[in-house]
């Protein structure tokens, strides 16, 4: 396990060195220059990457000034399409290995990080690989070819000249944030596995999750590229709604504890309430301070038991729709997995000597993003 987090550290080191490197270079009025001279009109049109596609290949424009401006927008293009590689590349040497090796379902504990100066937040694997996902999302809608994101929100839809300025900063301070919280959830993982008795109650909880993870999200096959990215989204959403099915589960156990806690409260109410009774109008205030702090408790525990109930219940109600979901998402990536195999056999066919290239999933120097991406 020291290994994988060595080498989990290291793909990330390189990843925001290379996203630092590229942020530093990244010309933003350049940028500024190409868009004032956009005629009018023009950029209020441009509410997606592929509407700046088909601006290059429009005939509408004309003269030496649309030439470089067309020039810059192929480089553009070609740019955003390098980060598409990185966000790949950083999904396939950290998110997937993340979830397939260090996923555990902990929701509801909190732990400290000892050598953390500042505490981790959020404090639990499972809140951390939610909020990695979210941003992680926000990163893809960004770099999308149809969409461009949450940016497009600001001018409610229009994708003006100001909104694609600011599409490049944010594509890095995603990926950014998305390898922050991956740093996290590795720091929590190895707490934990620091910690005996929570180790083998958190981990073997998980297991049959983390192998349904790994069945449906190992790695694939290399082929056709449609394939893949279909097969891609197949493991993503696959790994949701395995977290989906189990957080029955955890509900159940949270509704367990919360109750147990109830049961304790009211035992102690009654036992204080029987010894205030017995002293009668001579009873301390002591006693009477701790019976209202017990039932303040009490109240809190019973409103949380309350919460905790009304989400176990909806989650049971789903729960079957859930598992024919993923009976059909495993269908389809059986599929896919089959596509790909036929696919990648007709290659090997015709290369014949290239056996031996070592693969994606291999956790070696050569996986590195300084090694696996060169500069653009």
């Amino acid at each position: 396990m020291e290994r994988l987090y060595a080498s989990l550290r290291e793909e990330l080191r390189a990843f925001e060195g290379q996203v630092h490197k590229c942020r530093v270079s990244f010309d933003l009025q350049t940028l500024h220059r190409a868009l004032a001279v956009l005629p009018e009109g023009h950029g209020a049109e441009l509410d997606s990457w592929k509407r700046v596609e088909d601006l290059i290949q429009a005939d509408a424009l004309s003269g030496e000034q649309w030439q470089q401006l067309r020039g810059y927008l192929k480089w553009l293009l070609s740019y955003v399409d390098y980060l598409r590689g990185m966000k790949d590349a950083f999904d396939d040497h950290v998110v997937f290995p993340l979830c397939d090796n260090l996923y555990v379902n902990d929701e509801g504990d909190s732990l400290s990080v000892a050598r953390q100066e500042v505490p981790v937040s959020p404090s639990n694997i499972t809140t951390t690989a939610r909020q990695l996902f979210h941003h992680r999302r926000s990163w893809a809608l960004l770099l999308s070819i149809g969409g461009t994101g949450p940016a497009q929100h600001i001018h409610g839809g229009a994708f003006h000249s100001s909104t694609l300025l600011h599409q490049i900063p944010n594509i890095f301070e995603e990926s950014l944030v998305t390898a922050n919280l991956a740093h996290q959830w590795i720091l929590l993982h190895e707490a934990q596995s620091k910690t005996p008795q929570r180790t083998q109650r958190v981990f073997q909880t998980t297991t049959a999750l983390r192998r349904e993870l790994w069945e449906a999200s190992g790695p694939s096959p290399k082929g056709d590229p449609d394939t893949e990215r279909q097969m891609k989204a197949m493991r993503e959403h696959m790994m949701f709604l395995m977290w989906r099915a189990g957080r029955a589960d955890t509900l159940e156990s949270q509704v367990k504890d919360v109750k147990g806690k109830v049961r304790n409260l009211q035992q102690e109410i009654h036992e204080v309430q029987q010894l205030v009774e017995k002293e009668g109008q001579g009873t301390s205030p002591e006693n009477q301070r701790r019976l209202e702090k017990l039932n303040r408790q009490l109240n809190l525990e019973q409103f949380q038991q309350g919460i905790l109930n009304s989400d176990w219940q909806l989650e049971l109600e789903v729960r079957p729709c859930l598992l024919r979901q993923i009976d059909t998402v495993r269908e389809r990536s059986s599929e896919l997995e089959s596509r790909l195999s036929s696919s990648k056999e007709s290659s090997e066919d015709s290369r014949g000597a290239s056996a031996g290239t070592p693969s994606d999933s291999e956790w070696d120097s050569n996986s590195v993003f300084s090694h696996s991406l060169s500069t653009h």
